[in-house]
C-alpha cells in the first residue's frame, strides 16, 4: 500500500470493491443445488416417458425423415449433454460451497482472535493492567496477517481533517508516521469512500517518489476501513505473499474481520483517553498549576520515599522553607499577572541552582520549600542555602522590568531521634522568621533555643488576647510639663496590664 503522499498511484492491475461482487451464501448454493437436481429428474423423466412412447405406442408414427436410430440418438445425445452441465454445475456448487465453508472459518477465526483481544481489554481495564494502544494495534495486525497469509501489511488512523496517519507497521509495506490525504492512493480511496478494495495486479510505482530499497509490489493486496458506530478510525492495509492472490471471500472475510477490529480498536482508543486524563488529573493533584512544581502533598511524600531510602544513619535529611521579601510590593506596583510571571522566573531559577535529586515545591503564595537529601552536615544544608540565597541575587526579567528578588531561608535538619515532616517544616519555618527579622535575604539554620523563643512569644501572644477580652488592661496619662512656665505641655498614655 502506498502511504507517501503525492498524486494517485497509476495501476497496471484491477481494483474492486466489494459491492461489486456477487455474496452467495451456503443457503443459496443448496437451493441452487436441489433446483439443479429437480430440474434434472424431470427432464430424465420426460425423456423416459418419450422414450417409451415413441418405443412401444404403436398409433404414434413419426414424421419420415425421423428414424428410429436418429430418435434414439437424439434423446441419448440430449441425456449426456444435460448430466455433463449438470456434473459440471454440481462441481461447481461444490467449488463454491468449499469456499463459503473456508471463509467462515476464516471468519471465525479472525473474529475469535478480535474477541480474545477485546477480552483482554476489559480484564485489563478491571485489573488496571497496562494495555497500550500500540499493543492492541499489534495485535489486530498480527492477527489479519497470520490467518490471511500475508507478506506484510500496515494500520493507518484517521489524523486531523481529511489525512490517514501510518501507526503500526509489519514487514516493509510503509514507515510509521508517513501521511496520506483522503482519495490519495489505495488508503486514501477507502478512507473516502468507506468501502474495501480487492486489488489483483501490480501497482505502478511513482519513479519520484519510490524509494530504491522498497520491496517489490505484491500482486495481490486488500484495504479495508476501520469503522465504530459510523465513525471511520483507520484503514488496515494487507499485501498477499509470494504466489497467493486474494479472493472476493478474502475480502469479505477481511471486511468483517475490521468491523470487530474497529470495536477493539476503539474501545483501547477509549482507555488511552482515560488512562490519559486520569494522568492530567493526578498531575494536576500533586502540582502546581502556575509554576508546575510539585505542591505540599506531592513534596510530603517525596519526604517520606526519602526516608523509606535512607540506611545510612550518618547521612540526614534537611528541609530549606523559602519566603521571598516584599514580594507584595511587586504586585502592587506592577500589578498581579507580573507577580505571576515573577513567580514562575523565580521557580525556574530555583530549579536550576538545587542538585538534580533535590525537590523543588511549592506550599501557597510567595512560600517554597527544598527538600535536600544525603546531608552529613549542617555546613552542608547551609551551603545549599547559601547557593540559593546567592543564584537569586541576579534580577528577573518580568514584564520588561528588571526586578530584584531575594528569599529568606530557614533551614531543619533531621535530628537523631527523628522527626516527621510536619515537625522539620516547622522548625524550619520558624528558622525563615528568625532569618527575615535578623537580616532579610539571609539563611538560619533551625536550633532549639529558637522554639523556646517562639513558644515565649506564642504564650505571650495568647496572654496578650486573653487580656483584651478580659478587660485587663487600664489606661493612666501622665502629663508632660514644661518647665520654663510650669504649663502641661501634654500627657503621655500609658497602658497598664493587671495581670491575673
Amino acid at each position: 500500500m502506498r502511504t507517501s503522499r503525492g498524486p494517485r498511484d497509476p495501476l497496471d492491475a484491477t481494483i474492486a470493491a466489494l459491492n461489486s461482487f456477487e455474496t452467495p451464501t451456503l443457503e443459496a448454493v443448496e437451493r441452487r443445488r436441489f433446483q439443479l437436481w429437480l430440474l434434472s429428474t424431470l427432464l430424465l423423466l420426460t425423456v423416459s416417458i418419450a422414450f417409451v412412447v415413441f418405443t412401444f405406442w404403436k398409433g404414434i408414427t413419426p414424421p419420415s425423415w425421423m428414424t428410429p436410430d436418429l430418435l434414439e440418438g437424439s434423446i441419448l445425445g440430449l441425456l449426456v449433454l444435460f448430466c455433463a452441465y449438470a456434473i459440471e454445475k454440481e462441481l461447481q456448487l461444490r467449488r463454491l460451497t468449499r469456499e463459503l465453508i473456508e471463509e467462515k472459518v476464516l471468519v471465525a477465526a479472525l473474529t475469535g482472535r478480535v474477541s480474545e483481544l477485546g477480552s483482554l481489554l476489559e480484564a485489563g481495564k478491571a485489573m488496571n493492567l497496562v494495555l497500550d494502544l500500540d499493543e492492541v494495534l499489534e495485535t489486530i495486525l498480527q492477527c489479519a496477517m497470520d490467518l490471511l497469509r500475508a507478506r506484510d501489511g500496515s494500520i493507518m488512523l484517521v489524523h486531523g481533517e481529511g489525512e490517514l496517519r501510518t501507526v503500526c507497521v509489519k514487514g516493509t509495506s510503509g514507515a510509521v508516521g508517513a501521511r496520506v490525504h483522503f482519495g490519495a492512493g489505495i488508503a486514501g480511496r477507502v478512507a473516502e469512500s468507506r468501502e474495501p478494495l480487492l486489488i489483483r495486479g501490480t501497482i505502478v510505482r511513482d519513479p519520484s517518489v519510490a524509494r530504491a530499497d522498497a520491496p517489490p509490489p505484491p500482486g495481490s493486496a486488500m484495504s479495508v476501513p476501520l469503522i465504530h458506530r459510523d465513525s471511520l478510525l483507520g484503514v488496515l492495509n494487507v499485501n498477499a505473499a509470494d504466489r497467493i492472490v486474494y479472493t472476493a471471500h478474502d475480502l469479505r472475510a477481511l471486511s468483517l474481520f475490521g468491523e470487530q477490529a474497529a470495536g477493539a480498536l476503539a474501545n483501547a482508543q477509549l482507555y488511552e483517553a482515560q488512562r490519559l486524563l486520569a494522568s492530567q488529573n493526578l498531575y494536576m493533584a500533586l502540582h502546581d498549576p502556575l509554576t508546575n512544581l510539585p505542591n505540599r502533598a506531592l513534596f510530603l511524600d517525596r519526604f517520606q520515599h526519602a526516608m523509606s531510602r535512607r540506611h545510612d544513619t550518618e547521612r540526614a535529611v534537611a528541609l530549606l522553607f523559602l519566603d521571598l521579601d516584599d514580594f507584595k510590593q511587586v504586585n502592587d506596583t506592577y500589578g498581579h499577572a507580573a507577580g505571576d510571571e515573577a513567580l514562575v522566573a523565580f521557580a525556574d531559577r530555583l530549579r536550576g541552582i538545587v542538585r538534580l535529586g533535590d525537590t523543588v515545591a511549592r506550599f501557597s503564595g510567595d512560600e517554597f520549600a527544598v527538600l535536600v537529601e544525603d546531608v552529613r552536615t549542617a555546613d552542608e544544608a547551609i551551603f545549599a542555602g547559601q547557593r540559593i540565597a546567592a543564584g537569586l541575587a541576579e534580577p528577573f526579567d518580568v514584564a520588561g522590568h528588571k526586578i530584584t528578588l531575594s528569599a529568606s531561608i530557614g533551614i531543619a535538619i533531621e535530628g537523631p531521634g527523628g522527626q516527621s515532616v510536619e515537625e522539620l517544616l516547622h522548625n524550619a519555618d520558624t528558622a525563615m522568621y528568625v532569618a527575615k527579622a535578623r537580616n532579610r535575604g539571609g539563611v538560619q539554620l533551625f536550633d532549639e533555643t529558637m522554639r523556646s523563643d517562639t513558644l515565649h512569644r506564642l504564650s505571650l501572644e495568647n496572654d496578650l488576647g486573653e487580656a483584651l477580652d478580659r478587660g485587663q488592661f487600664s489606661v493612666q496619662y501622665q502629663p508632660v510639663i514644661n518647665l520654663a512656665d510650669a504649663r502641661v505641655a501634654g500627657a503621655e498614655a500609658l497602658v497598664r496590664w493587671h495581670h491575673p
